[in-house]
């Protein structure tokens, strides 16, 4: 994937990103993009409660040297696939950078149509969840019960990779991963291990690694157990609670902003109607936004103590409740944008 070029370079690394942004904006988790620099700057990187690398195959020493400083000083890390297997000149490195934060040794990727998980045997807060107890099988469009939970599944000309291992810390949990058609092995003939993920505690901190290019899976098949584990992955890893709880529905887009000591909740709704101009319509090549289909009743909380909540740019006073540490206010009704402002 580092030495890819033009249309391979952008379909080996941006699925992946793509997938894991799908996943923070339907779960409402509030991500910040930081930059090549910022990964090498501890202090920058201890302002975050998790530290999230979709495909980060190119790593610097230097910034896997922050990483593993920031790790073992409480902060949370959950990586995918090739993270840190090539220098940052895209040449492969012979170790892994990152391989102690891992607890794996890997080898190089391996593509299947079809991954999927074992639903049961294994015990970890990350997979204490229905949405993951009750996955299954796709089948028309639905997800039904089965013994194995899809993660991928797709035509033989569009495979997803996965990392196969050959060794694996005896402190780390995991689940094993299952791929379509024969037993794949290695280049030196050694069964290559196949994990879903390997999660373990390192130092203070804690660390989620996905064998699996699952960003790019999701991106591609969004099967609701990957974005559940995804979910729950970050969750787990990061050293603090979100500083922001919804139960948006999942077209509804939230992002927050602190402004001084006060908490800013954008809410954008994507539910529109462009009528018959928009897709599948082959011929139309562009559309105006006919109706808004208005959201109702959504819930609202922000960390810490705030005794106000004006909604904007209505400006009414919303009530708000202290509830688990968070105060939590009711937006009515959301059509196109509103925006809820929490104060002390």
């Amino acid at each position: 994937y580092a030495n890819a070029h033009g249309k391979d370079a952008y379909h080996a690394y941006m699925k992946n990103v793509f997938g894991f942004f799908q996943v923070a904006l339907e779960m409402h988790l509030p991500v910040e993009i930081i930059t090549d620099d910022d990964l090498a700057d501890l202090g920058k990187l201890q302002r975050y409660a998790a530290l999230l690398l979709p495909n980060s195959a190119c790593l610097s020493t230097p910034q896997a040297q922050a990483v593993e400083r920031y790790v073992q000083a409480g902060g949370g890390l959950v990586a995918s696939f090739e993270t840190g297997g090539f220098d940052e000149d895209g040449t492969r490195r012979e170790e892994p950078a990152l391989t102690t934060l891992f607890g794996v040794s890997r080898q190089e990727s391996v593509l299947s149509d079809h991954w999927t998980m074992p639903l049961q045997g294994v015990q970890h807060p990350i997979l204490d969840h229905p949405d993951i107890q009750k996955a299954g099988a796709w089948h028309q469009g639905q997800s039904e019960r089965a013994k194995n939970g899809d993660l991928y599944s797709g035509p033989m000309n569009r495979l997803v990779g996965a990392v196969p291992l050959t060794s694996l810390a005896q402190d780390a949990v995991s689940v094993q991963l299952l791929g379509a058609g024969k037993p794949t092995t290695l280049t030196d003939e050694k069964p290559g291990i196949h994990k879903t993920f390997v999660a373990r505690q390192v130092g203070k901190g804690k660390v989620v690694f996905f064998p699996l290019d699952i960003g790019h899976a999701y991106y591609v098949f969004n099967h609701p157990l990957a974005r559940r584990i995804i979910t729950r992955s970050l969750e787990w890893a990061a050293s603090r609670p979100s500083p922001l709880r919804t139960d948006a529905l999942m077209s509804v887009q939230t992002v927050l902003y602190e402004k001084g000591d006060a908490r800013l909740v954008h809410l954008v709704n994507d539910i529109s109607s462009f009528g018959r101009a928009a897709a599948p319509n082959p011929e139309a090549f562009t559309a105006f936004r006919s109706e808004v289909a208005p959201v109702h009743n959504v819930t609202v909380s922000v960390h810490g103590v705030f005794r106000e909540a004006l909604l904007l740019p209505e400006g009414r006073t919303l009530a708000v409740t202290a509830k688990d540490g968070y105060s939590e206010a009711t937006v009515p009704r959301v059509d196109i944008h509103s925006l809820a402002v929490f104060t002390r």
